[in-house]
């Protein structure tokens, strides 16, 4: 992110040549086969009889997995902004905010059936918010009592009681 906005944070030839580089140091990730193995061994100790201490261990070596990946991404993210001067990060900061300010709003409106991805309201209403969307249909449900009796779908039959058969039985 940081070199994208290099002309935006003034970077100087130098700090591009250092962001570069750790641009380059490949990126932590989880090891598949060792999560995959803890899962499966995790899946093992629930199975049947469950064995708790066996699936702790197996939630703990994944939680570790994960939780190093996660380290070893932030101590990657401290080292570039370790490149900026302190004006440099105040812009970083300030961008930073205005990116979740700008996602917060774009997920709220979503929830509240506005546009998303370059559809009109009412678009694929039947999956949103819209008027023809399950909220617009529900909104009614929502406040006490829900809707009328006469807007009610039937219920269903009830199931039949446990020894119960549907049909009656064949003659002998």
């Amino acid at each position: 992110m940081l070199l994208r906005q290099r002309d935006r944070l003034g970077l100087t030839a130098d700090q591009i040549t250092k962001l570069e580089a750790l641009q380059a140091t490949p990126q932590p990730q989880v090891n598949s086969a060792d999560l995959l193995r803890a899962r499966a061994d995790l899946m093992e100790a629930t199975r049947g009889d469950a064995n708790p201490e066996k699936a702790r261990a197996a939630m703990d070596r994944m939680a570790k997995l994960r939780t190093d990946v996660a380290v070893a991404r932030l101590k990657a993210r401290q080292e570039a902004r370790n490149v900026l001067t302190p004006t440099q990060k105040a812009k970083v900061d300030a961008m930073a905010q205005r990116m979740k300010g700008r996602m917060r709003g774009a997920m709220m409106q979503r929830m509240r059936g506005g546009q998303r991805g370059g559809q009109r309201a009412g678009q694929r209403g039947d999956q949103r918010g819209g008027p023809g969307g399950m909220m617009g249909r529900m909104r009614g449900m929502m406040g006490p009592g829900g809707p009328p009796a006469a807007q009610r779908p039937p219920m269903p039959p009830a199931p039949p009681e446990a020894g119960a058969t549907s049909t009656p039985p064949l003659p002998r």
